[in-house]
């Protein structure tokens, strides 16, 4: 009796590259086989997958796309052939990751990108985005939009509130966050300024060159209350200096490359200007933030410890640590 054959996958992304390892289980009352094949996906800068390959550096398929995602081309070795010619069909090796690494439901001509679907004909999601307008971006003013309307510079962030894209030897990251008062002391007005600040000195620290290499940071921070819905947004508590395990203590995270932000009370009114030491709201707020896109303490520059440095500087190789832990 043939076997019937099963299929299971799994993927493990390495720098630009997702590696698909393929196993095929075949079984029947008489006997039981199965083997393995490892699929390359080679990923474009924005994460389409592009090419895939065997383990024998084989071509199993190619995929083009138009900025916003729609299919311009695609060759399969798997094809079907009838007296009319041979056209591609869907190759055992597609696994639907597309556009930007998206789920793709075939069905439907949709992708899927975890808190809505997009339409890649249209370039436009079919419902509406659940963050909102923000004054800060007038893109935001069409709640249908893909990557503000600028599919070569951004992505969408998928419910990830830090997003790196490289393009070239250009860096972008995009940061959203949402700044909370957990000291029931602090009015709107105020908290909006503690957003604009930090907003400020994130976009100044992360932004930079060196040699041929750029990088920028763009950071949009609203203003919420305890009990918010964060809709993929990094929370970024202002906490009572009693909430920290001591009084040195200026800020945390909940953990390297985590969604939290902890900020002591008792920075908001330092700045750079008028700290008498190296403390400030500005570099404790950049400082966590690096944290929270997947830095590490360092020796020297902004993710030096405050009491020892007020450097607000970033350099390439941490940008690069960044790319790699938020693309």
């Amino acid at each position: 009796m043939k076997p019937s054959w099963i299929r299971v996958s799994a993927w493990i992304r390495i720098l630009a590259t997702l590696i698909g390892l393929v196993l095929w289980v075949g079984a029947s009352q008489a006997n039981s086989a199965e083997y393995e094949e490892v699929i390359y996906y080679h990923n474009d800068a924005l994460g389409s997958p592009i090419v895939a390959t065997d383990q024998n550096g084989d071509v199993l398929w190619r995929e083009e796309y138009t900025p916003y995602g729609s299919r311009l081309t695609y060759e399969s070795r798997e094809t079907n052939c009838t007296i009319l010619g041979c056209a591609p069909i869907e190759s055992p090796w597609d696994e639907k990751i597309w556009y930007t690494g998206k789920i793709e439901e075939t069905r439907l001509g949709l992708n899927y990108f975890g808190a809505r679907w997009y339409d890649p004909e249209l370039g436009r999601f079919i419902s509406q985005d659940p963050v909102g307008f923000k004054a800060s971006n007038i893109q935001s003013f069409n709640r249908y939009a893909y990557a503000n309307n600028n599919p070569y510079r951004y992505i969408d962030p998928d419910g990830r509130e830090i997003k790196s894209v490289l393009n070239g030897s250009s860096t972008t990251i995009n940061f959203t966050g949402v700044v909370i008062d957990r000291t029931g002391t602090l009015s709107k007005p105020q908290l909006t300024n503690l957003a604009s600040r930090m907003k400020g000195q994130i976009e100044s620290s992360f932004t930079g060159r060196s040699g041929s290499g750029r990088w920028s940071t763009n950071a949009t921070i609203d203003v919420g209350v305890p009990g918010d819905k964060l809709s993929g947004r990094h929370e970024i508590n202002i906490q009572p200096s009693s909430s920290f395990r001591n009084s040195r203590v200026l800020g945390n995270v909940d953990e390297i490359g985590g969604s939290q932000i902890n900020i002591n009370e008792n920075l908001k009114s330092l700045s750079p200007k008028n700290s008498a030491t190296n403390a400030s709201f500005e570099r404790t707020s950049a400082h966590e933030f690096g944290h929270s896109a997947g830095l590490l303490h360092s020796s020297g520059g902004l993710m030096q410890q405050t009491r020892s440095s007020n450097s607000l500087n970033i350099s390439k190789s941490q940008i690069d640590t960044m790319h790699k832990n938020n693309k």
